[in-house]
Formats: C-alpha cells, structure tokens, sequence
C-alpha cells in the first residue's frame, strides 16, 4: 500500500509530491538504511498547502515502492499535477515512472540536476510525457502560481516543450529572505520525527539556511555551481519551530542538514541561545568545515558540547593534499587533526565523508585516501567513523565542465549503473566511467573492505 502522506481527503487533489526512489523496488526489496526526509519537497507541499491546494507526498526512497506501485496510486489519486525531483543518480527512475503517468496529468519537475541541465532535462522528459513544465531552482513560489493558473510565459525560472521548440522564462521566483517561512507541515513526511535507530531520541532534520559560500569542484551545492548567495533562517525560527516538535512530538535530538550549519561562532551562539531563551533543550549535530572549526577556542567547543551538541560532519574529501587544492577543499590535515581532537576529547563523535576516483587522483593518493580514514578511526576510539564515496561527475559543477572541455560528452557523463547492497545500497548508483588511476571496480572493492573493517572496529 502506497501512503500519500499529507492528504486532505475531503476534495479533489491538486498536487502529489514523489520523491524518487534511487531504484525500482518493485524489482528487488530496499534494503534497510537510512534516508532523510525529502525536505526540499515538504517546503513546497508546505506552500502549496497555505495556499489552499489539496497536497500529498509519496516518499518513494524511504518507503522502497516500486515505480508501478507509485504509478498505480497517482492513477487512483487522479491529481491534476504530479511533481518529481530530479536529481542524477534518480534521473532514470525518474523518467520511468513519467513515462507511465496518465498523460492528462501535468507533470513539474525540478531539483538539482533539473536546474543544472534545464534544456537537456525538459527535452528528455517531454518525449516520455508530453505536458511537462521545468522548475529551475527553488521552486516553492512558481509551482504555486503554475497550480494557481499562472500562464508559466509569465512565471520567472521555468522551462517547458511546445510547438515552437524549447522555451524558458527568464529569472527566478527564488526568496530573497527566509524571514517568516512558514514550519514544514511533518505530516507529509513518513520518517520525520522517527526515532534514531542509534541513540534511542526522538529526532528531527531541520534546515537553517540555503547555500554554500565555499567552491568546492565536485559539488552540486557549490556557491559557483549554483550561483546564490548564502541566506539563513532567523535564529529565532528556527528555535521556534524545534520547540514547536518539541511539544508535539516529543523531539529531543535535531540534526541542522545545511549544507553549513557550523559556519562561525556567532551563528551557532544565536541558534543556541534562541532555543535556551524558549526553554528548549535538545541535542544535536551539523556539518562543519575543518578550516573554520580549528580556529574555534576551546571555550567555544565547552559551550557547544555544554547546549548539546554530540556529533558533528566534515568533509575531508580526499588525503592526498595536492587533491584537496586541485578540488579547492581549503583544508589542511593539521586542521582535520585539530578539530577531530578537539571533538573527540570532549566525547563528540565526528562523521568524515571522503571521495575516491576523482580526475587526476593517482593509485598513491587513494591510498592516501583510505589511509588518512583508518588512522582517524583508530584514533577516535569508536566516536570516529567516515563514509567514502565513489566520485560521480554532477552537472554543473567545475568537475563536470573541466571533463567536457577534456573531450567527454554528457551522455557519457551520464551513465550510471546501481551497485550494492545494505551500507552500500545508500551509494547505490556509481559512475560507468574511470576519472582516476583506479578503474570503479576496484575502489568499489576498496570502500567495501574498508567499510568492513570499520565496521568491525566500531563493534570492539
């Protein structure tokens, strides 16, 4: 039974949200890890909402549907707009499942590789399902107007297929301010407040700001990537709307799922004090960058670990310092060295997310790689531990167009294959292509003993 999560029953329905499944469960079982809610996608079913329309969500990842099961529902439900995110490992799924839509429904799509290749997107999706309007970028304001009976020639940031070829609105709907933003609606979610299958709380993901200010090649959220500037919900907000869980739902663990949550002192002094102010005590972990995070005084670590804070996440990338410059990380390993102690000493676990097979990267600075991951687990004692990705090329991003201009075209770029199973199957699509010295196969086999080892070590 597929759940449309958020639904009003007592009217027709506008819209149903699907977040894509990374692969047809309906062909094998989702294996058991876990997913965080699609919170980009509660926003704009949040908007939606507000504004009158009758919203539901199916989170097809988190609950392992199968596309003819998602597909079946949708025919049931018989919404005038169905919306898919789109993003490169979910991309063909994506197109599945668009394919089998009714072709009276008008189908929204957006997300990051949607934005990243608006033309290539829309084109793509058009032949499978003839009414199908783009989204570029933040799309909560526009999917609104286009529901509201907006003529989308007129609606900044879109893209569609008519008789003329391919059209595109010029600008973006995209909120100057996230002041006042309304509170996600957690009903539409299936996994959000849950309760941490590691620590026992009752925990929530909350996102305090959109954008990243750092350049990184390699990701998607890049601020040269997607050319925004950094904005944050107010501190007050956010404490707010924690406190808000708090008292239905009996939240006591939040993790802020910014790209940067941790970016300096006074941003995460104000989030704390807010939710000290409005008698909120919660713990918590974020990301955080290495650079930024070794200069923090040791008082400034007391009074975090102090107001709750238990884990933090930071991208190391790559051990090889040579590949960190080539990818413009901006850390040094005296700086992971330095903010790992400064956690560890204090009892906070630290998650470490590195990347292998990067262009260029030599057999030698894999190794590298995976050596730096052993020693910081070891070192930790059981609060280290890191997840290493298999490089993908995403559009857009500096790797991306620097493997372009080398002769690759975009088809090639494209290909992607499903690969793995339980800790593996959350990285379950992989790059068909050899970027590295080190062919996929043989760094796939790489993170799999390490991940076997690490697995074993974290168990004493």
């Amino acid at each position: 039974m597929v759940f449309l999560r958020g639904l009003s029953n007592n009217k027709p329905v506008d819209l149903v949200l699907v977040n894509c499944p990374m692969r047809d469960y309906g062909l094998s079982p989702k294996d058991e890890y876990e997913v965080l809610p699609p919170l980009g996608l509660g926003i704009i079913a949040t908007y939606a909402q507000q504004a009158g329309f009758n919203v539901c969500l199916i989170d097809a990842e988190s609950e392992g549907y199968g596309i003819n099961e998602i597909v079946k529902a949708i025919g049931e439900t018989q919404p005038r707009f169905v919306g898919i995110n789109i993003l490169t490992p979910t991309r063909m799924v994506a197109l599945e499942i668009a394919k089998k839509l009714p072709s009276h429904i008008h189908l929204l799509i957006g997300a990051a590789h949607a934005t990243a290749l608006p033309e290539k997107t829309v084109r793509e999706f058009s032949k499978v399902h003839k009414e199908t309007t783009l989204f570029v970028g933040e799309a909560e304001v526009a999917v609104t107007k286009i529901m509201a009976g907006h003529d989308r020639r007129f609606v900044p940031g879109i893209c569609w297929i008519d008789h003329n070829g391919y059209q595109f609105t010029v600008g973006s709907l995209q909120l100057n301010s996230l002041e006042n933003m309304p509170a996600i609606n957690r009903s539409f979610f299936a996994n959000d407040p849950c309760v941490d299958g590691k620590n026992g709380w009752i925990e929530t993901r909350i996102i305090g700001s959109r954008g990243c200010p750092y350049t990184c090649t390699y990701c998607a959220g890049s601020r040269t990537t997607i050319g925004t500037k950094v904005r944050r919900t107010p501190a007050e907000d956010i404490a707010a709307e924690i406190a808000a869980l708090q008292a239905l739902h009996g939240v006591e663990a939040v993790r802020f799922v910014d790209d940067l949550m941790i970016i300096d002192e006074k941003r995460v002094r104000s989030i704390m004090d807010a939710l000290k102010a409005m008698g909120a005590s919660i713990k918590w972990d974020a990301t955080g960058r290495a650079n930024i995070m070794a200069k923090f005084s040791p008082e400034f670590y007391d009074y975090m670990v102090a107001n709750g804070l238990h884990e933090v996440a930071i991208g190391i990338e790559s051990g090889s310092t040579r590949m960190r410059d080539v990818i413009h990380k901006q850390v040094t390993e005296t700086e992971i060295w330095t903010t790992v102690k400064a956690l560890t000493s204090r009892k906070v676990k630290v998650k470490c997310y590195l990347i292998v097979g990067i262009p260029g990267e030599t057999a030698e600075e894999t190794s590298q790689t995976f050596d730096l991951a052993r020693r910081l687990m070891e070192f930790g004692d059981g609060l280290v531990r890191a997840s290493i990705f298999l490089f993908r090329p995403y559009p857009g991003t500096e790797e991306w167009n620097k493997l372009i201009a080398s002769g690759w075209t975009e088809d090639e770029l494209l290909e992607m294959g499903a690969s793995g199973h339980g800790e593996r199957a959350k990285h379950t699509v992989v790059t068909s292509h050899q970027y590295a010295e080190l062919s996929p196969e043989v760094l796939s086999q790489m993170i799999d003993d390490y991940n076997r080892d690490q697995a074993l070590f974290l168990k004493g």
